[in-house]
């Protein structure tokens, strides 16, 4: 999720993923300024204000790169003159699950449609009245946690009379991403890239084996500093990308960096370790880039929020950010991924069980990310707190992917 500059405003952001698990578009979802007041009551000024600050505050770039954004409209947005100025190579409009289906709003969308707008339609329940509105959609959102398994199967039956795409909200779980994706579904929006597909260690792709061997020996207390500058001085390559990462724009330094023991001495010990993780992790063949993208986003702002805490030692707090979605770049439940690196135990709490300082951080940005305001545990921190560290970690996070030469995060 991200904000307006300054904390301005507060625009969602959530990931649609095709059967692949390829982000193919994000959700820009309206939302108040206030975390306390993320209403409704107004549902075409909402938006509309985020409608003006995803194009005009923050840019439509910088939010979704070259994927399409899905927009929640009201009835007076997608009758206003304003929703015909949107890039329709761009946008998909959503219509909203309580709009009411009359002949004036069928006629817009048919309009919209012939100017080549893409319709989706949010939280579709089927019913005879609604009918009319799957003629003219391009995508159908289904919530399935509204469903039982049966029904599901019902719903996607009827509605496979229609030319539409089928898009299943709140995927939490691998299994629920593999039945929806059995019945049919072509989009996916929830988290269910971080609770990946169990499969056997000796599957594991050989890179992705190696990397969690280097972690291993990188995240281990028992390493000593001479053994780190010898661990990572002993892959040229590595040692290579990580000091010209190191100074790169990215960081700004007036001081190069010439040597990993130099790298040492000028970041410390926690922090280049996390450093040379994240560039392990990048250099993972056949690597999920996208969900690295979103691992140095919430790194970033785990860091930042510790650092605005006065919490000690915020290098630990880029690490649970960082690890947080290890299980989905590893292809490996996060237990045991955790039974082959020496972490912490404070470290294991926090991934396994959101516990602990480490814990309560990372699962107030998961909620960040998710759109939870209303659940936010505020940590002591001002609300608008949130939104400027999210828009901090989301550029940091862009120019590091840069730096990496990698897609950036969106």
């Amino acid at each position: 999720m991200t904000s307006g500059h300054r904390g301005k405003a507060w625009i969602g952001r959530q990931p649609i993923f095709d059967r692949t698990r390829k982000v193919r578009a994000y959700e820009l979802l309206f939302r108040s300024s206030s975390i306390n007041a993320a209403t409704f009551s107004d549902a075409s000024k909402a938006s509309a204000g985020a409608i003006v600050n995803a194009f005009l505050e923050i840019g439509i770039d910088d939010l979704v790169g070259r994927n399409a954004a899905y927009l929640n409209c009201s009835r007076e947005i997608l009758m206003s003159e304003a929703c015909l100025a949107l890039p329709r190579h761009r946008v998909v409009l959503e219509v909203l699950e309580q709009i009411d289906v009359d002949e004036e709003l069928l006629a817009r969308l048919s309009l919209l449609k012939t100017h080549g707008f893409r319709i989706a339609l949010d939280d579709f329940v089927h019913a005879p009245e609604r009918e009319p509105l799957l003629d003219l959609a391009d995508v159908v959102k289904i919530d399935i946690t509204a469903y039982r398994d049966e029904q599901l199967d019902g719903v996607v039956g009827q509605l496979s009379r229609w030319d539409v795409r089928l898009l299943a909200e709140k995927v939490e779980r691998h299994e629920q991403y593999e039945r929806c994706r059995s019945l049919g579904f072509n989009l996916f929006q929830g988290y269910f890239l971080c609770k990946p597909k169990v499969i056997s260690r000796d599957r594991m792709h050989a890179s992705r084996l190696a990397t969690l061997r280097l972690l291993a020996r990188l995240q281990d207390p028992a390493t000593k500093i001479e053994e780190l500058e010898e661990l990572i001085s002993a892959d040229v390559t590595l040692s290579y990308r990580i000091l010209r990462f190191l100074n790169s724009a990215v960081f700004g330094r007036p001081t190069r960096i010439e040597s990993v023991k130099h790298a040492l001495v000028m970041l410390g010990v926690i922090r280049l370790r996390g450093w040379v993780s994240m560039m392990a992790l990048a250099d993972m063949d056949d690597k999920p880039v996208e969900i690295l993208g979103m691992a140095a986003i919430r790194a970033r702002m785990c860091e930042l929020l510790a650092e605005r805490m006065n919490a000690h030692n915020p290098e630990s707090y880029f690490s649970v950010g960082l690890f947080s979605l290890l299980d989905g770049l590893m292809d490996t439940p996060m237990d045991k991924l955790l039974m082959q690196l020496p972490l912490s135990a404070e470290l294991n709490r926090a991934l396994l069980r959101r516990e602990g300082p480490l814990g309560r951080t990372l699962s107030t940005v998961c909620r960040y990310e998710r759109g939870d305001w209303n659940e936010l545990d505020t940590l002591t921190l001002e609300p608008s707190t949130f939104p400027e560290t999210y828009f901090d970690a989301l550029q940091w996070a862009q120019e590091l992917m840069n730096a990496l030469g990698l897609p950036a995060t969106t």
